[in-house]
């Protein structure tokens, strides 16, 4: 009569397998127990990783207690699925029953099904520039109506570039919040005018995350800082010689501006001028310059010397 009373217990999962949304967040799943039911009991249960990785796709249980309270032949475990805002195939791992052993089913497949919709977040433009003393440069970002509302995280870093931050620009960290009816926004990165006579400095702006979606197409794009500083000292010397044949006056000044040298040529009759190359942000300095040099030529230059000449 006892051995009946005390029948053997056996444990088994509820479910050979389930299916959660990555967005669920903590779901339990459910373990069973048959025999005697007088009697408070627990087992030992713990995760194994398949497709779906711990603590990238759901947070892993090496060891965990469940327990049976009295009278009751169900109890759960709680398991924790992560949102990881990247667009997958359904992904799979399981939990199971460590101890005591078990013949009856001891495992359950957890499914985790993806919630993220593929649409595009990105930059407008691969490239962006701005002028040194402009104070900023204003990137746009656009993203399809399928992922909005979202929030895009963005960061401008010098880790990929020849400009400094902190010096040559200001390190930016922000987001930026697309409502529903929103399809592109602007941002601005502070540029910062050190003075300095260089050459153009580069760096980079990125998309981080999303907090929908999946950012796609220009994640990353360059920014240019165009230097306008002036070189000090102004022209450091200046030689202009002119050579007269017969009704054709040639003039050439040679301008040698801080380390750059220049030479126009002002030819009689063709009114034509060509100077050597310098970057554009000093177009506007080199014909400043030529004017003052060509100003100081005339007082070597004949009379007949046209007034009117074109500037390259």
């Amino acid at each position: 009569m006892s051995e009946l009373l005390d029948s053997v217990l056996s444990y088994a999962v509820q479910d050979s397998q389930v299916t959660f949304d990555e967005s669920s967040g903590t779901q339990p799943v459910y373990f069973i127990r048959t025999g005697d039911l007088c009697k408070i009991d627990e087992i030992v249960v713990a995760t194994r990783s398949g497709t779906a990785l711990p603590t990238l796709d759901y947070l892993s249980i090496l060891s965990r207690v469940v327990v049976f309270d009295v009278g009751s032949d169900k109890a759960s475990a709680d398991l924790t699925i992560i949102d990881d805002n990247i667009v997958e195939d359904l992904e799979s791992f399981t939990i199971g029953i460590l101890s005591p052993y078990t013949q009856d089913v001891a495992e359950t497949t957890v499914n985790i099904e993806d919630n993220d919709v593929v649409g595009h977040a990105g930059f407008q433009k691969a490239t962006y520039s701005a002028v040194e003393s402009s104070g900023a440069v204003i990137l746009t970002v656009i993203v399809d109506s399928s992922i909005t509302p979202t929030t895009i995280e963005i960061q401008a870093v010098d880790d990929r570039g020849t400009a400094i931050g902190g010096i040559d620009f200001t390190p930016i960290r922000t987001t930026i919040d697309f409502s529903a009816s929103d399809t592109s926004k602007t941002f601005s990165v502070p540029i910062l005018d050190d003075g300095e006579t260089e050459d153009d400095e580069t760096f980079t702006v990125a998309i981080v995350s999303t907090t929908s979606g999946v950012a796609s197409g220009l994640t990353e794009v360059i920014v240019t800082i165009v230097d306008d500083d002036q070189p000090t000292g102004g022209i450091s010397s200046n030689i202009i010689i002119w050579i007269v044949s017969g009704s054709v006056t040639v003039v050439f000044i040679l301008l040698v501006i801080g380390i750059s040298v220049c030479v126009y040529v002002i030819r009689n009759g063709t009114n034509r001028t060509t100077a050597s190359s310098i970057p554009p942000p000093r177009e506007q300095l080199q014909m400043s310059l030529f004017n003052q040099a060509y100003t100081q030529s005339r007082m070597y230059l004949p009379n007949q010397y046209p007034e009117s000449y074109y500037k390259a």
